[in-house]
């Protein structure tokens, strides 16, 4: 969706060869988009600022209407705020001028994506209905009253951040975004908070609800503080053998990345759907 006919006509080129493997139809405002999709399950590319409806007000929509869908965004606006309003609802973030094969590279993702789900409608909605991960209760409380130290330094929030699945994930999907210069992927807590700054790491943290906690009880009704320790542990050990191997800096930090990150998806299956993960536990 694209409400500059040029933009839309030039999007239609583009993809022209992928016709016989995608079904795609162009729509040049948010009220055309909706009645298409009312007609047709589709996943959905939008420009951001647009007349009448913005992008961000159109995946909203998309998203309460039609939760099961895959929701990306192209666009040449950068601005904070509205971007800022798509955290919840976006999954990805493509910049103007976009190359035509990450384009096109972004959609085969979808497409395998969809592939992979279409046998299974109910994880399908898990994944596309999510808006965040929550954070481990007690490093959600003191990243909290860290952040409300006026005299707080980069190092101490990475200290947090980096003990914390949830956080961790969402500051990385965020600073390695088109709008934050995600040409050059940055896989470390510490430099994605130096690229964002406190200041909207802040209002992420507190006016934007970008993390919100686990409930307290449920994180100890589910065990959850086990799993956590684990992808700590994890983390470190990945990090120490990426320095004896003799790695470099961008590699230890994705190593310690990668091994806190390794079981988000537990993470989910508990989260969404906590009888389905006991069952899956228990036959193991």
């Amino acid at each position: 969706m694209d409400d500059e006919s040029l933009a839309l006509q030039g999007l239609q080129r583009l993809l022209r060869q992928m016709r016989t493997d995608w079904d795609m139809a162009f729509a040049d405002s948010a009220s055309r988009a909706l009645e298409l999709m009312r007609h047709s399950p589709f996943d959905v590319v939008t420009d951001m600022l647009m007349p009448g409806m913005n992008g961000a007000e159109f995946l909203n929509e998309a998203r309460k209407h039609y939760p099961h869908t895959i929701r990306l965004i192209l666009s040449g606006h950068a601005d904070k705020e509205l971007i800022f309003q798509c955290l919840g609802f976006a999954h990805q973030f493509l910049a103007k001028p976009c190359p035509p094969e990450s384009l096109k590279a972004a959609l085969a993702r979808v497409s395998r994506l969809n592939q992979t789900l279409q046998s299974n409608e109910g994880l399908r909605g898990f994944i596309t209905r999510m808006d965040r991960f929550p954070s481990v209760p007690s490093l959600y409380i003191d990243l909290a009253e860290t952040l409300l130290n006026a005299d707080v330094s980069p190092a101490e929030v990475t200290r947090i951040v980096s003990k914390d699945p949830g956080v961790t994930a969402a500051t990385l999907k965020l600073v390695n975004s088109a709008f934050f210069g995600g040409a050059c992927e940055i896989p470390d807590p510490a430099v994605a908070i130096s690229c964002l700054g406190l200041d909207t790491f802040k209002s992420l943290a507190f006016s934007l609800n970008a993390f919100s906690p686990f409930d307290a009880a449920l994180f100890k009704e589910r065990a959850l503080e086990g799993l956590w320790h684990h992808s700590v542990d994890v983390a470190v050990a990945a990090k120490r053998i990426a320095e004896i191997e003799g790695a470099d800096k961008k590699t230890v930090a994705g190593a310690y990345v990668g091994g806190l990150l390794h079981d988000i998806g537990k993470l989910v299956l508990i989260l969404y759907s906590w009888e389905q993960h006991r069952k899956s536990a228990r036959s193991r």
